[in-house]
């Protein structure tokens, strides 16, 4: 496949994500689950954006186009599938920890699952860094 035809096929994405953006902001707009909308809203544009302009620099500098066609190569698909796989199960055990510990600790369910999402991602990239070193 041509460089030009895995970026046209990679604009699909940034292309989804926007719509979904714009969704939820209309919805916002009418007066649907306002505090959901904005959230998705404000996650899902700006990383569709991002990711559109990501790509249309890619068109412009063959070095970057490159380096992007690159993450979908063998070893680093393999390296972000096992450090997904090690993430999925700390977290499972944090969850349960924390199901555990309920009715210990007074935490809302909103800081319990804002901490959960800045937690997870972190995990994850701490894996990924982990298993680029070793494979």
């Amino acid at each position: 496949m041509s460089r030009d035809e895995y970026l046209k096929k990679e604009f699909i994405y940034p292309g989804i994500f926007i719509l979904i953006g714009i969704a939820a902001l209309i919805s916002y707009a009418i007066g649907f689950e306002k505090s959901i909308m904005s959230g998705i809203a404000i996650g899902f544009i700006p990383t569709g954006i991002g990711t559109f302009l990501i790509y249309l620099n890619a068109k412009k500098h063959p070095g970057l186009a490159r380096n992007l066609k690159l993450e979908h190569e063998e070893r680093n698909i393999y390296i972000s599938s096992k450090a997904g796989h090690a993430a999925f199960w700390v977290s499972y055990g944090y969850v349960f920890i924390a199901f555990v510990f309920s009715n210990v600790v007074n935490v809302t369910m909103q800081q319990f699952a804002i901490f959960t999402l800045i937690l997870m991602p972190m995990v994850h990239l701490f894996f990924v860094a982990i298993y680029h070193r070793k494979y």
